[in-house]
C-alpha cells in the first residue's frame, strides 16, 4: 500500500492502438496501489474515454504526436494529468449534455464528458506553452 506521495508517468503515441496499453500501465498501477474497485472503475474509465478524444481529435490526420499521462497517489486521492500539444480544446467550457427523452433523440457525443465530471471529485483544464493539460482527481 502506498503511504507517502507517489508519481508515475506513461507516454504514448497519438494512436488508438495505444490506447490498449495504456491501460493496462492505468489498471497495473491502481492495483499495486490497492485503489478501491470503484476508484480502479472511475478512473479508468475517465482516463480512457479522456485520451481517445484527444487521440481522436487533437491532431492532424497521419501526424505523430506523444501524450503524456500522470498519476499523483497520496493517501486520500489519485490526480491524473493529460497532456498533449494538440489543438486547444477545454471539455470543461461545452454545456453538459441534455439526456435524452427517448432513443430517436438521442445526440452522439458528449457522454464522456460528463461522465468525467461525475467521476471525478474535481477536473481542471488549461492550456500554457501550446500544451493543453487536463487534470482529474478521484477518490482513493
Amino acid at each position: 500500500m502506498v503511504t507517502a506521495p507517489t508519481s508515475f508517468r506513461f507516454e504514448l503515441d497519438n494512436s488508438l492502438s495505444e490506447i490498449a496499453r495504456m491501460s493496462d500501465w492505468l489498471r497495473g498501477i491502481l492495483k499495486d496501489i490497492d485503489a478501491s474497485e470503484d476508484a480502479t472503475h472511475a478512473v479508468s474509465l475517465s482516463v480512457v474515454e479522456a485520451v481517445t478524444n484527444v487521440v481522436s481529435y487533437a491532431f492532424a490526420p497521419e501526424t505523430v504526436h506523444k501524450i503524456l499521462i500522470t498519476m499523483d497517489v497520496s493517501q486520500e486521492e489519485l490526480v491524473v494529468a493529460i497532456i498533449d500539444d494538440g489543438i486547444a480544446f477545454d471539455p470543461l467550457a461545452r454545456p453538459a449534455a441534455v439526456p435524452a427523452v427517448d432513443l430517436a433523440s438521442a445526440e452522439i457525443g458528449g457522454l464522456g464528458i460528463a461522465l468525467m465530471r461525475e467521476f471525478s471529485t474535481r477536473i481542471g483544464y488549461a492550456r500554457s506553452d501550446n500544451l493543453n493539460r487536463l487534470e482529474m482527481a478521484f477518490t482513493r
